[in-house]
């Protein structure tokens, strides 16, 4: 019987996971001279984001519907090579109807650039069955 019940919620946990979505999407900040590009990529509750550049940031997804997908990344420790600690929040946030994404980061006494919100639209792909 406990391992009927283990077979049922790791089919539960893999098939409510859904598809993989990729998103590309140009976006800009009140700063930036050019759009930037940037995917990101949605596999069951973790958001992968990554830069033109090739730099990637990760994050834990907190909502996740038809309507739209919120993303968030925490960070409260010292760095490697720092003295001072970094405290702050990321969240990516994306509208499915509109098919625009919104990026923020609050790191707190970094200047107002540091935190400046990005936004723009994206294209999506999906891999798997939803």
């Amino acid at each position: 019987m406990r391992s009927v019940i283990a077979f049922m919620l790791a089919t539960f946990m893999v098939s409510s996971a859904g598809a993989t979505e990729l998103w590309s999407c140009y976006v800009t900040t009140q700063s930036a001279n050019e759009p930037m590009l940037v995917s990101l990529e949605a596999a069951g509750r973790r958001l992968i984001q990554t830069w033109a550049s090739g730099t990637k940031h990760h994050y834990e997804i907190v909502r996740d519907n038809r309507y739209g997908l919120v993303a968030v990344s925490s960070i409260s420790e010292i760095e490697t090579g720092q003295t001072a600690p970094t405290v702050g929040v990321s969240a990516v946030v994306i509208n499915r109807t509109s098919r625009e994404v919104w990026l923020s980061t609050v790191i707190a006494g970094q200047p107002h650039e540091a935190n400046e919100p990005a936004h723009g639209k994206c294209v999506v792909r999906h891999y798997g069955d939803r």
